[in-house]
This record gives structure tokens, C-alpha cells and sequence, in this order.
């Protein structure tokens, strides 16, 4: 019984380190250049195309689109009303900073998100997962 124990004991253990393997030992990225995607539910779309060089991010570009399939621009939410389109322009300004804001920290997941934006953080926050998961 207590040999049992023991040997459960062991495997938690193993089997931790080999889930936090990332965290301990670092991740290698592959140089190149990798996309990810979310599709959400609603049908909006957001994909990041990241540029990796010596296991860093040196370039990222984020691309949300509508329900419908139009870029998130400067006409996003032109068809609403002033409110409804002062704040989808909002949101275009908030997500801008995005890509900047991952090539600096290099972790998606310690970035904050933009009040205004965090729709669009989410989404790429899956979608960077997506692109780095590629690179390995």
C-alpha cells in the first residue's frame, strides 16, 4: 500500500513537470512567420500574423473583422448609430496598440487588455496561441 502511494505520488509529480515543461525549460520557436485565428461564435474574425526571429516576436499584424467580414477600420460601425459608432472607433483605436504591446512584453498573456478593446484581446489572445503553437 505504501509502495503504491509512493508510485502515485511519483507520476503526479512527473506528470506536473511534464505539463509545466514550458514554464521550467523555456519554449524554442522556430524563425519564420505564422498566423493564428479565432472565429467566434457571432461570426467575427480576428488573425495575427507573427514574425519570430532568435525565439522572440519581432513583428506582429492583427486583422479583426465583423460578423460580415469587414475589416475593423475607420468605417467600422459607420452604419449605426453616433454612439454605436464612436465606440466600434473606439475599439478600432484601442486594438491598434495591441500588436506593439505583444512584441514588447513577448507573452500574450501578461498583456493587459484595453478597456474599449478587450473583445478583440481575447480573440487574439487565442489566436497568438494559435500562431506560436505553429512555430514550435
Amino acid at each position: 500500500m505504501k509502495k503504491t502511494l509512493i508510485l502515485i505520488a511519483v507520476f503526479v509529480v512527473i506528470g506536473g513537470v511534464f505539463a509545466m515543461k514550458d514554464k521550467f525549460f523555456g519554449v524554442t520557436y522556430r524563425d519564420g512567420v505564422y498566423e493564428g485565428e479565432y472565429q467566434a461564435d457571432d461570426g467575427e474574425n480576428t488573425k495575427v500574423i507573427l514574425t519570430l526571429k532568435d525565439n522572440r516576436i519581432v513583428a506582429c499584424v492583427l486583422e479583426a473583422r465583423d460578423a460580415l467580414g469587414n475589416v475593423k477600420d475607420e468605417n467600422h460601425g459607420r452604419d449605426g448609430s453616433a454612439e454605436d459608432f464612436r465606440q466600434a472607433q473606439r475599439a478600432v483605436r484601442e486594438m491598434k496598440k495591441y500588436p506593439d504591446m505583444l512584441i514588447e512584453a513577448q507573452d500574450v498573456d501578461t498583456m493587459d487588455s484595453i478597456s474599449g478593446a478587450s473583445v478583440t484581446y481575447k480573440a487574439m489572445r487565442i489566436a497568438v496561441h494559435e500562431a506560436l503553437k505553429k512555430a514550435r
